[in-house]
């Protein structure tokens, strides 16, 4: 399909949003992606959607750190310009059924367990791979903002990288059953928040069965949380992940 640029905008020192709009409305499920074309030659990459359902604009999150053909190819992009896209694509979204339990974070317990709620939602990102996280959790909140619980565990190195920090303070603000949980490894002497990888975050959880998880990010980084979850005791079935690099 065709569609046209209509939005791009710095977010970071690496991060970049860009916004295209189709003629048509564009239908994807949350945490779905696209594949762009990016030069003459037919290459493609693909870039999760980060804006929710609805419409015929999708919203695209772009680290050009790696300076590959796709980083180029945003960077020199302006409004206004065509691009070819697939899709949707993927089967990274939220699954439906099962329970309700949550789980423990630092000895505390998180959220509440009445039978007829459906199971939390842990979703836990790194870098870019909160863009499909941000689509999901931001679908899911209006729309089962009584009966179940969600929870943002997002990792990045620097404060320099930080980029919709206030988006989701804004939505733990708006939703009672949201917790976000930001954590940089990297930080600043003069830094406050907590520090540490989102593998010491979920190292320090005590995992109730029911809990659904959702992770994106680098390879190694799924890879890690998901022997740590599994060494808890949490089914793999329980684990979903996209995975790049």
């Amino acid at each position: 399909m065709k569609s046209k640029l209509v939005e791009k905008k710095r977010l970071s020192e690496d991060y970049w949003w860009f916004e295209l709009e189709f003629i048509k409305e564009f239908n994807f499920k949350a945490g779905q992606y696209v594949s762009v074309k990016v030069n003459e030659a037919g290459k493609r990459r693909a870039y999760s959607i980060a804006s929710v359902p609805g419409g015929k604009k999708i919203g695209l999150l772009v680290n050009v750190s790696p300076g590959g053909v796709g980083s180029k190819f945003f960077e020199n992009l302006k409004v206004g310009e065509e691009i070819e896209v697939l899709g949707p694509l993927g089967r990274f979204v939220v699954k439906t059924g099962s329970t309700f339990d949550g789980f423990h974070l630092g000895g505390v317990r998180v959220g509440t367990q009445p039978p007829s709620e459906e199971k939390s939602l842990i979703f836990v990102g790194t870098g870019s791979g909160i863009a499909p996280l941000k689509s999901m959790i931001e679908d899911v909140l209006p729309n089962r903002v009584n009966d179940r619980s969600v929870y943002l565990v997002w990792g990045m190195r620097y404060e320099k990288d930080l980029f919709w920090q206030k988006e989701f303070e804004e939505l733990e603000r708006k939703y009672k059953n949201f917790k976000f949980i930001l954590t940089l490894s990297k930080p600043s002497v003069s830094w406050q928040g907590r520090r540490g990888r989102v593998t010491d975050v979920l190292k320090e959880m005590k995992i109730l069965k029911g809990a659904e998880f959702y992770l994106c990010g680098s390879s190694v980084m799924v890879e890690d949380c998901q022997k740590i979850l599994v060494g808890k005791g949490v089914n793999e079935e329980k684990i979903h992940f996209e995975k790049y690099g």
